[in-house]
């Protein structure tokens, strides 16, 4: 339950935020209209025989290869959704056969490693969040299968999975805002300095 509440009220902050503060109206529909889909979908399950797959998962994965479509380096942004998802997987199979060894909340690793890492790939924001969805769709993928061979479990995605995806683009947004806003400080402070 815990994960699941932490999703809406970040996704909802997710959608605030573009809704109002993107000066864009053709971005501002698609994006909002995006984040409220995820919003809607995020209960939602497929069964086939007896393996269950969150829609979300499906969407996501939609979602990203539209933003990698930004790339101007298509094979460069491939290999690290690749590697982030192997990554990711590792991470939570690690986590689930060893939780003792993990210090910090396993969120905040895999969004911050996931960020640091995406960020010396490429600039662009919008592949760097293609990337990370994409990456993490797949790690998802990835981890679901090993537990689904063992018997472990039989579904494909969980909450906990929706929240770092809208987490990591949360956390994109606001750094990029927090450099914005502090090269404008330094340009006004340069432009300024010679009052003082």
């Amino acid at each position: 339950m815990g994960f699941q509440f932490l999703f809406y009220w970040v996704s909802w902050i997710l959608w605030i935020i573009c809704f109002f503060f993107q000066s864009d109206e053709k971005k501002r529909f698609y994006q909002s209209s995006s984040v409220l889909m995820l919003i809607i979908l995020s209960n939602s399950w497929i069964y086939w025989n007896d393996i269950g797959m969150l829609v979300p998962l499906m969407y996501i994965f939609i979602i990203s290869l539209f933003l990698l479509s930004y790339s101007k380096r298509k094979w460069k942004s491939v290999l690290g959704a690749i590697a982030v998802g192997f990554g990711y997987g590792a991470y939570q199979i690690f986590e689930y056969i060893n939780p003792l060894w993990l210090i910090f909340p396993s969120t905040i690793v895999l969004v911050l490693v996931g960020y640091l890492m995406i960020n010396y790939l490429t600039d662009h924001i919008y592949v760097q969040i293609g990337i990370w969805l994409s990456g993490i769709t797949y790690g998802e993928t990835l981890h679901s299968l090993v537990h689904y061979s063992y018997g472990i479990d039989r579904m494909f995605g969980d909450d906990q999975y929706l929240f770092h995806a809208v987490l990591f683009i949360v956390w994109t947004i606001t750094i990029r805002f927090f450099k914005r806003l502090s090269k404008k400080l330094r340009k006004y402070v340069q432009a300024y300095s010679f009052l003082l």
